[in-house]
């Protein structure tokens, strides 16, 4: 009886395990703005990112930009043409795209975030991974056991 019980307890964690993946997952939401601005000679333009969230930045160009104002910690990567920018943002701000070109130049951007609200979501995923892998070394080590 036991062993029915203590096997009852590892199925359920298995299935709290996979309701909380499932939960995180399908309640993830990104918000993505996507836009494309023809920029003039040594001019610059601002794009706004929101406070308290994960931010990834990414812009296509005509011709190389120089990007400044970027939040301490942002990693980039970057070909000249193609530039990735990811960060957290614990208060709002803006990057500035400057064309340091002698002709206009059309950019291409998109700015991806996760709000805090959502970025806590992925606890309760680590939390189902958590749980459903003690429930299956559980399930294994009752079964193996006489």
């Amino acid at each position: 009886m036991r062993r029915k019980a203590k096997m009852l307890s590892s199925i359920a964690l298995i299935a709290i395990g996979v309701a909380l993946i499932a939960f995180s997952v399908s309640s993830s939401s990104f918000t993505s703005i996507s836009n494309e601005v023809n920029v003039p000679a040594n001019s610059s333009f601002p794009i706004k990112y929101p406070s308290d969230s994960q931010v990834i930045i990414s812009l296509n160009s005509t011709t190389p930009l120089s990007v400044s104002m970027l939040p301490p910690g942002a990693t980039s990567e970057n070909d000249s043409i193609v530039y990735v920018y990811c960060f957290i943002s614990s208060s709002g701000g803006e990057i500035l795209v400057h064309n340091i070109n002698n002709a206009s130049s059309t950019i291409y951007y998109d700015v991806q975030y996760a709000h805090s609200s959502t970025v806590g979501k992925e606890y309760s995923f680590v939390a189902g991974i958590v749980c459903l892998g003690f429930g299956v070394l559980a399930v294994i080590f009752f079964l193996t056991r006489r």
